[in-house]
């Protein structure tokens, strides 16, 4: 068997003792034969989908162990018999497990998570229940996506939703000393903040050695936060409030996205949101009350998603418009982002769940189209929910890609997704942390999505 990662105990003798090649040959055979005697799932004859390359992998066998890839090799290769249990993955596709960079999450998400092939989700309103949850995710007692976590979002004015207010320099200094000792990942920067608090955010963030994302301020500015080096920028729709405010220039994209690609932030473009947002009362709008999965919406937020509905006498009368809309305002953000994409700027699948028509769980299948409506293509799609997910969180050697020694987190599709983006319907099944869930337990979990709705 061919293993993509030198182990690392071969790896020091051969530098060391300057080992032969037929001593360090039967050293590898050693570790192969390790690997297979503790691997405990094996997945035969599938189609990797290598995202970076945007190609496909053909009849390969991959070995789990311990919730983790251990072996990924051409089928045939490896004697599969001894292996129990197994999945047959002929003629099927496999791709890393999903990432969704922009959620707000609640533990009830968490099976529509995993029902689509969403194995790592990036929180960005953390509260003290969800690191609970997490805690209980990694020790395996919650069957959940892995959880990243920023703080509380920290703002300088009131909000209607959750959130802390900090409105001096004293204020924002002990909020980040707090939020680092609870346990959270990153500084959630959000609106109203003044130019010094901010500023004492950023050094107490700094001095912690914790990463700051989020919005930009309108006292402190684009260039700014480029220059503070914010991990991410949340939305296409902050840079353009903070740039051309609501005069949708496209001729000013050009120097907005040099300023950008000029740092070294992350964007995150939540474009589907915006799409639903800008299309109100059109007929594509209307249609997307009707979609199979709305089954799967929470009770309790299902009369504010509806308060954006033209009233049912209207109905009759709703505007046509292509899919995800077309105003100046959405054309403006999909120019921008295929400029970035253009660039080099990484950028990030994520949903902003649960804002209106944002399902937890399905919502990233309606991001990738609405990226792909931005111009983007279907390997870039994917590496924004994968490969580029892992990089952006300094976690590729941890997970975002079918490769030893990585999470083994994968979904297996029924279609190659490089040809058709929505094959990431089709799912066959997900692994989660070396965990295999077939068509039935993923079915399993939807119906206990809709029996516990609250």
């Amino acid at each position: 068997m061919k293993f993509l990662n030198l182990p690392a105990a071969a790896s020091r003798l051969l530098r060391l003792f300057h080992l032969s090649p037929l001593l360090f040959g039967a050293i590898m055979v050693a570790e192969v034969a390790n690997a297979q005697q503790r691997a405990d799932l094996v997945i035969e004859n599938i189609t990797i989908v290598d995202i970076a390359a945007a190609e496909l992998l053909e009849s390969q066998t991959i070995l789990i162990a311990d919730g983790v890839f251990v072996g990924v090799d051409n089928a045939g290769s490896v004697n599969v018999e001894a292996f129990v249990p197994s999945v047959d993955g002929q003629n099927l596709y496999g791709i890393p497990g999903l990432a969704d960079m922009h959620v707000h999450l609640d533990a009830d998400d968490l099976k529509r998570y995993i029902a689509n092939g969403i194995t790592t989700v990036l929180d960005l309103n953390g509260l003290p229940e969800a690191i609970a949850m997490r805690s209980r995710i990694e020790a395996g007692s919650l069957l959940g996506p892995r959880v990243y976590m920023s703080s509380p979002l920290l703002a300088g004015t009131a909000q209607n939703f959750s959130y802390q207010l900090v409105t001096n320099a004293e204020q924002a200094r002990q909020a980040v000393l707090d939020i680092y000792a609870e346990g959270y990942d990153f500084i959630k920067v959000y609106d109203g903040l003044s130019e010094a608090t901010y500023s004492a955010m950023v050094a107490t963030a700094r001095e912690l050695g914790m990463p700051l994302l989020g919005h930009v301020p309108e006292a402190v500015g684009l260039q700014r936060v480029l220059d503070d080096q914010l991990l991410s920028i949340e939305h296409v729709e902050q840079i353009a409030r903070a740039t051309v405010a609501h005069n949708f220039d496209a001729s000013r994209i050009p120097a907005i996205v040099a300023q950008i690609a000029a740092g070294s932030s992350a964007i995150t473009p939540t474009l589907a949101v915006m799409e639903v947002l800008s299309a109100r009362r059109t007929q594509w709008f209307d249609q997307l009350f009707d979609r199979p999965q709305m089954i799967y919406t929470p009770n309790s937020i299902a009369p504010w998603w509806s308060s954006f509905r033209a009233p049912a006498q209207a109905r009759g009368n709703l505007l046509q418009t292509s899919a995800g809309g077309s105003s100046a305002e959405i054309e403006f953000y999909r120019a921008l982002t295929r400029a970035l994409n253009d660039a080099d700027v990484l950028l990030l699948a994520g949903t902003d769940t649960p804002n209106p028509l944002m399902i937890s769980g399905y919502a990233l299948q309606h991001e990738f189209a609405a990226l792909s409506r931005a111009g983007l293509s279907n390997a870039e799609i994917l590496a924004s929910a994968t490969i580029d997910a892992a990089r952006h969180l300094n976690a590729a050697n941890q997970f975002g890609d079918i490769k030893s020694g990585l999470r083994a987190d994968m979904v297996l599709l029924r279609e190659n997704p490089l040809v058709n983006i929505e094959a990431l319907n089709m799912i066959a099944g997900v692994v989660v942390n070396g965990r295999w869930l077939d068509q039935d337990r993923i079915s399993s979990l939807l119906s206990e999505v809709v029996a516990t709705r609250n």
